[in-house]
């Protein structure tokens, strides 16, 4: 009785052991995912930027424009978070390269939340971020500074 006792306990130890490293290693993978540069940055020549709910737009395809804008939205230290809350009133950034179906988008929700989604066609990932309300209408106020919306 103590051999079959001990048989099942290293047999439960074992399955233990495999899902726990599975699971490390299912997590490690995920992260990488988030880590990669799915788009590369310099390829984009192309920002729309639509405000809602009135939708009005602002469309370019000059590459300069593009890059200072993109790297407008990279440059603040945001915090990560898990939960998201959205808003009715947000702006839509994309970039894109002319041509193609791949995208990284921004949501900037007027509560200080935010959206990054880099769609690549066969992968997409979703990060959300918060921020001070003051940070980000900072962040907003220098990308649209001279933009006129249609």
């Amino acid at each position: 009785m103590y051999r079959i006792f001990q048989v099942l306990l290293v047999f439960v130890i074992s399955i233990g052991i495999y899902y726990a490293f599975d699971y490390y290693e299912t997590k490690q993978f995920v992260e990488n995912v988030y880590e990669m540069e799915l788009i590369k940055s310099d390829t984009l020549n192309k920002l729309s930027i639509t405000k809602y709910p009135e939708q009005a737009t602002y469309l370019t395809f000059d590459k300069s424009e593009v890059q200072e804008a993109y790297r407008i939205l990279n440059k603040p230290d945001l915090q990560k978070t898990e939960r998201l809350q959205t808003s009715e009133n947000y702006i839509k950034i994309r970039f894109q390269e002319d041509g193609s179906q791949s995208s990284i988008q921004y949501y900037f929700y007027d509560n200080g939340y935010i959206t990054r989604v880099e769609d690549a066609i066969s992968v997409s990932t979703y990060q959300y971020y918060k921020t001070d309300a003051a940070e980000l209408n900072a962040i907003i106020e220098e990308l649209l500074t001279g933009k006129s919306f249609d």
